[in-house]
Formats: structure tokens, C-alpha cells, sequence
């Protein structure tokens, strides 16, 4: 699921279109618009001038046309994440999905009244949501979603953190409490937390809570889950035999107690699971390295993926043998998180183009391989989440990575959060380059300094004030992103106007 695709169905189209826009650097023909959205020039024509409304009302950016070429500019101090959230407060769909997460039941005449649709269209919506669902093995029915409570949890984490910002996300749906249970779980389990690991948590347990109060907790069962039922409980007996477990334990007993809650006894395997998946465990913590003892011990299907395809790469000589432990460490996070749970939330429309594809299947028979590699293995597997397409993406970002200096002037710093391969890719990607105007000094961001400029993909304050400026970028990051980079750098150092982000809010 494409999170656009929660938007409705003409805002869909506009984000589509501004994604396409800043892919393309910013500007493109109407030729080039039309045959990326599939749309005729009549639609594309009602979509530039919905595009133009939409920049005057949001003052979120700016949309000029020149002859037939359509041109989009983003403030600095905003990207397209603050559009698409613009956009989603009015979504039908994510107004009912919200709607059945924050209350009991849901009433469908108060729906029908508070969004202004009628018997029909909410139907229809409740049709194309469970369309969306269908990827997670989840459903809308009876007027609550039901099926596995694994897939259900990781359906609202990831709908509720990449839909919204960071900051809504831990602002909207918590409470200072579980910021506080949540500073004891990274105290008590060492496990290092960045700012989008500590939103991902407090959104795990603030999900897990409503659902317990509003008596919707589903008994969770190895049936199913992401491994086969074998594996399954090899990694289950490992891990209760593991420090970890007690540990697990008697944090969700605690968690639970405060609200006076009896949980299911599988809640310390459901925060496990959760804490294997993506932005959470960074791989100086304890906990990571406590868990690949477990999977060592389990046997399990992920240990033999992440060693037939480091061996991939060992015998196609993309790698040299001091590579081979990151490698290694890379793939373990790339399986976690794309074979932990069924179905997920993108952010763009496709994670690479064909034509990159074209060139990583060149470099060696990668494709083939994975394919043939899990029809022999683990043919009960189901192939109709496109796991494959997210493999070699992931694969190819590898590549990048292993087949891709400083200088004095302005300080800056760089921080990215994500998962483990955007922090490898993008970060050096952002430093090389900036270095390379020899007159900057750029390095890796360090909460202990300060900086002239902080460069970063989330806007936490304690992020912002570490520099005198601060530049957020888009999660969806394309080549001109640098280009933007760069001239906001030469407007510091120029002294024009440009404001620091945080005053730039007020």
C-alpha cells in the first residue's frame, strides 16, 4: 500500500503529481506529467489548476507554469510530507480508519453527518479501505478490523507514522506517561533510541492500550505469523530461554498494570517482534545483539536468508572480504524488516525504476536467484506481497552503497533516521557532496555539538537547535534534493534572508 493511496481519490492524483514533479527536479513538461499519471490532458489541466488552489490555500508551496512546462518550488522550511498531511485531514478513508482506531464501536450516521457523505459512499470507501487492508491480511467487518493481531498492530504503527510526521504522530494519539514507560524500555532494555524509534514505540503501545480497553485484542497465534509454524516456535523457545525474555515480560506487565489491564500472556513476544522491525534497533544497542543470538539459536529462516545471499555476493565478487561483516549486519535488517510482518506503508509510488532494476540484474543474476532461492526454501511463503520487488530494491541500494573528503568553511551537520540503508546511503551521499564545495565542513550528526547548519529528514527540537539554521528534507529523496541543499548552503553563506527553521514556525 502506497500511503497516497489513503488520500481520496482527486488529492491522490495531485500528490501524485507533485511527487512526479520533485522527482523530476522540480519541473517537467505537461507531455511528461500526463504520461506519468496516465492521465489526459484535459485531467492534467484540471489537476494544475487544483495544484494552483491548493498552493494558495496551504502556502505550502508554489506552482508556476511557463509554456508547457509545468514548475513547482518547496520553502525551505517545508517538503511534501507537510502537503500530503495537508491533504490527509480531509480523506474520507483515513477519517473512518481513524474514526474505528480511537473509538468502541463506530456509529455510521454520525460518520455519514461529520463527513458529509451519504449511506453509499461510505460503503464504497469501506470497499476500497479494505482493498488497502487486503495487503496486511486484515479487514474491515461487523464495523471493526479483524485478523491477525500481529498484522493489525503493524498495519496501525505504520499507517499512524507514515502518514503523519513524527511529531503529530506522538502529539495526537498519547500521553506523557507512556513517554516516560517508554524512557524506562530504552533504559531498561539499552537499546539506544533515536527520535523515530521513540515515536514508533509510543505508537506500538498506545495502539496496543486502546485496543485492550476497547476489549478488540485479538489472541495472537504462530498460524499467523511471518515464519512457519516450525520456525515459528524455535524462535519462540529461544526466546524465552534468552535474557531478553523477563526483560520483555515484566515491561509489559508494568505497562499494563498502570491501566489496570490483565494482558495476554504473548505481549513480551509481541514487543520482541515489534522492536525487530523497521527504525527501531540500532545496531550498537544490547538488545540487537541479544537477538541475533536468539535467531543463532532458533535456526531460523532469517539466518539462513541473510547467509545465501551474503554468499550471493561473496561469489558474484561485488564486495571486498573487510565489506562482508556490514554486509552481513545490512541484510539481517533488510530480512527483518521486509519478512516480519505481511504487507507494509511506502512512500512513493514505486522504490526504484525499472531502469535501475536493468542495471543491478546485469551487475549479477540477482533476481533469478532470489526467486528460485525462495521457491526452494520456503515455498509456503506468500508471493503476492511482492517481496521479491522490495528485495532487489534493497539489494540495488546495497550496491549503491558498496560501489559508490573535508574541507574548511561552514559547519554542518547531517541527520538522517530510518531505516539501517537510507542512514548508510543517504548520509555519506549528503556529506560527499557538500564536502565537495570546499567550502563547507560537513559530518555526521552529533548531538554533543552545535552547527551552522543542521540538515535532516525529521524536525524534533532537539534536532532544530543544534544549529543556527536548520534544513528539512523529503523522506522521498531524489537527486535534486541536493541541488536545493546546495543553494540553501549558498544563502547562508551569501548572508541573504533566510530565516532558522524554528524562527521561520513562529
Amino acid at each position: 500500500m502506497r500511503r497516497e493511496e489513503i488520500l481520496d481519490s482527486w488529492d491522490e492524483k495531485q500528490y501524485r503529481l507533485l511527487l512526479f514533479l520533485h522527482k523530476k527536479n522540480f519541473s517537467a513538461t505537461k507531455e511528461d506529467c500526463s504520461e506519468a499519471l496516465g492521465t489526459n490532458t484535459s485531467t492534467l489541466n484540471k489537476l494544475i489548476s487544483s495544484l494552483e488552489e491548493l498552493a494558495e490555500t496551504s502556502h505550502l508551496f508554489t506552482l508556476t507554469k511557463q509554456g508547457n512546462v509545468v514548475s513547482i518550488q518547496v520553502p525551505f522550511d517545508k517538503n511534501l510530507d507537510d502537503v500530503f498531511h495537508y491533504l490527509l485531514v480531509s480523506s474520507v478513508k483515513y477519517q473512518i480508519i481513524s474514526e474505528l482506531f480511537h473509538k468502541k464501536t463506530i456509529s455510521i450516521p454520525y460518520l455519514e453527518k461529520k463527513l458529509g457523505i451519504s449511506y453509499a459512499t461510505f460503503y464504497r470507501k469501506l470497499d476500497e479501505i479494505n482493498l488497502l487492508l487486503a495487503e496486511f491480511e486484515i479487514k474491515i467487518e461487523n464495523k471493526t478490523i479483524i485478523g491477525s493481531e500481529f498484522q493489525i498492530r503493524h498495519f496501525l504503527v505504520e499507517l499512524y507514522t507514515m502518514t503523519r510526521t513524527w511529531k503529530l504522530t506522538s502529539e495526537q494519539i498519547s500521553d506523557k506517561s507512556v513517554f516516560d514507560q517508554v524512557a524506562v524500555l530504552n533504559k531498561q532494555l539499552q537499546l539506544e533510541l533515536s527520535d523515530i524509534s521513540i515515536g514508533r514505540i509510543v505508537s506500538y503501545l498506545m495502539i496496543v492500550k486502546f485496543r485492550y480497553l476497547q476489549k478488540k485484542v485479538i489472541p495472537m497465534s504462530s498460524s499467523k505469523c511471518f515464519f512457519d509454524s516450525v520456525s515459528f516456535k524455535r524462535f519462540v523457545d529461544a526466546f524465552e530461554e534468552s535474557s531478553l525474555y523477563p526483560l520483555c515480560k515484566n515491561y509489559m506487565d508494568h505497562f499494563f498494570s498502570s491501566y489496570g489491564i490483565i494482558p495476554n500472556e504473548n505481549e513480551a513476544l509481541g514487543l520482541l517482534l515489534f522492536l525487530m522491525g523497521n527504525h527501531i534497533l540500532s545496531d550498537s544497542s544490547n538488545t540487537y545483539k541479544d537477538i541475533l543470538t536468539i535467531e543463532a539459536n532458533a535456526q531460523s529462516m532469517t539466518s539462513i536468508i541473510k547467509s545465501r545471499l551474503l554468499d550471493c555476493f561473496k561469489e558474484s565478487a561485488i564486495i571486498l572480504p573487510k565489506q562482508q561483516q556490514e554486509l552481513s549486519y545490512l541484510l539481517s535488517q533488510i530480512i527483518w524488516h521486509h519478512y516480519l510482518f505481511k504487507g507494509w506503508v511506502t512512500t512513493e509510488n514505486t522504490l526504484m525504476d525499472q531502469q535501475k532494476v536493468e542495471k543491478i540484474i546485469a551487475l549479477f543474476d540477482a533476481k533469478d536467484f532470489i526467486t528460485t532461492f525462495f521457491i526452494d526454501y520456503f515455498p509456503e511463503l506468500d508471493q503476492n506481497i511482492r517481496m521479491l520487488d522490495y528485495f532487489n530494491s534493497d539489494l540495488y541500494h546495497l550496491m549503491i552503497y558498496y560501489l559508490k573528503i573535508n574541507y574548511s568553511g561552514l559547519s554542518i551537520g547531517v541527520h538522517i533516521e530510518g531505516n539501517v540503508l537510507m542512514k548508510k546511503i543517504l548520509t555519506p551521499m549528503i556529506i560527499n557532496r557538500l564536502n565537495s564545495l570546499n567550502y563547507v565542513t560537513a559530518s555526521i550528526f552529533d548531538k554533543q555539538s552545535t552547527y551552522d547548519l543542521v540538515i535532516s529528514n525529521v524536525n524534533f527540537p532537539s534536532i532544530e537547535k543544534q544549529g543556527t539554521y536548520f534544513y528539512l528534507i523529503n523522506h522521498e529523496f531524489y537527486s535534486g534534493d541536493l541541488q536545493m541543499i546546495e543553494n540553501f548552503v549558498n544563502m547562508i553563506i551569501q548572508n541573504t534572508a533566510t530565516k532558522p527553521y524554528s524562527e521561520a514556525l513562529v
